[in-house]
């Protein structure tokens, strides 16, 4: 009910926007002829002209003109000029005289004739009233361009002036009397406040709902539409979205574990490409920063051994060498001084013991070379035993 109660006031809204158009146009086109007026125009130059061009304003019927007091000056039709008033007010003009003093102008309408009625003022050289002007136009174009707002089906749009007198009705069909008569129809009452009329708007309720019952019905299905589409068009593009994080999610997690290896793939050229490059670029640049951390590792670890190696090996070594020098030496002499028969075995001792001086002197220098290791590399052997391959200076 409210909802068909709210299209009946665009309805309203448009019909008293159409009124006023057409009141607005004829005030204008009267406004542009009276202007022509040299201030201070007596009323009889006024009406001769006016009588004269009165066909050249569109849709204009009839003039009246008062004076300042209100008082009858002169009237004027298609069929003639009449200045035999009586010049006595008549209260039947109060009404266009207090409309038309408090904005200018003054809208209303006829009845009796179905004329538009457009009061209207003009000074004097001291900016005071010095006539009123109330001009007839006819309604033809009104009432013609209300039909275009009327119902397809049993519909009505009345119009009325004050005391409800009818003016005006859009309905011909029958079965609408039949409708109100029995009072099954909707009906709501505006009145115009600028003109004076009363819009009602009436319809039978069987069309009144069929119609609210046919756009809910409208409105409900372009909605489910819309939101089948919406969820459509969010489920693709979680779509596209989804699948790339989860590669990266997955990629961190698999790398996190230790797995420097691993690369992110992700083949769609977007942000989350850029992303896998850069996090991939960055796993790379970890590798190569482990890998010298492990090289620096490996390097303190042989420099420490071969410290120790230097401090518990070198000393024995070094009493090993003068300890084979000195038996050198004293079976050179013994060998000089000894007869033929003890000579091959004091020369074979000789050279055990020189034998035990030069190994002495290699195992020194290993020792001393060690000190010296670069670039060592840890490598797996063929029965996964780990070896270490060095490069000495």
């Amino acid at each position: 009910m409210s909802a068909k109660k709210q299209f009946f006031a665009v309805k309203t809204s448009e019909i008293i926007s159409s009124l006023h158009g057409h009141y607005d146009s004829r005030r204008k086109d009267l406004q542009s002829y009276l202007d022509k007026f040299p201030t201070g125009s007596t009323p009889y130059y006024i009406g001769l002209a006016m009588f004269n061009n009165l066909k050249n304003i569109k849709g204009l019927k009839k003039v009246i003109m008062l004076n300042a007091q209100g008082e009858p000056v002169l009237t004027i039709s298609e069929e003639k000029l009449n200045f035999a008033y009586s010049g006595k007010k008549t209260d039947i003009y109060d009404k266009y005289m207090e409309g038309t003093a408090k904005d200018g102008f003054m809208y209303s309408f006829n009845n009796i004739n179905k004329l538009m009625e457009v009061s209207m003022l003009m000074f004097d050289e001291s900016h005071n009233i010095s006539n009123y002007f109330i001009a007839f136009f006819t309604s033809d174009d009104l009432f013609k361009d209300i039909k275009e707002f009327a119902f397809e089906k049993n519909g009505e749009i009345q119009f009325f002036t004050e005391g409800y007198r009818l003016i005006y009705s859009s309905y011909f069909v029958s079965s609408f009397k039949e409708e109100l008569n029995k009072g099954k129809y909707l009906e709501t009452f505006e009145t115009d406040l600028l003109t004076g009329i009363i819009i009602a708007i009436r319809q039978p309720l069987s069309d009144a709902f069929s119609g609210l019952q046919k756009a809910q019905y409208n409105s409900f299905f372009f909605t489910t539409l819309s939101i089948v589409l919406f969820l459509f068009i969010a489920f693709i593009y979680l779509r596209i979205i989804e699948s790339p994080i989860r590669k990266l999610q997955e990629g961190a997690n698999i790398i996190g574990s230790g797995n420097l290896n691993h690369e992110i793939v992700i083949k769609e050229k977007n942000e989350f490409f850029e992303l896998a490059h850069a996090f991939n670029n960055m796993v790379k640049d970890l590798k190569k920063f482990q890998k010298e951390e492990l090289k620096q590792e490996q390097l303190l670890s042989i420099t420490r051994m071969s410290v120790g190696l230097n401090h518990e090996i070198n000393n024995p070594i070094a009493s090993i060498m003068m300890g084979a020098q000195l038996s050198i030496k004293l079976l050179d002499s013994i060998i000089n001084s000894t007869g033929d028969n003890n000579i091959d075995k004091l020369q074979t001792l000789r050279n055990t013991a020189q034998q035990i001086s030069d190994e002495s002197k290699k195992i020194s220098k290993i020792l001393k070379d060690i000190n010296n290791i670069q670039d060592p590399i840890i490598e797996d052997y063929v029965d996964g035993t780990k070896m270490v391959k060095v490069k000495f200076d």
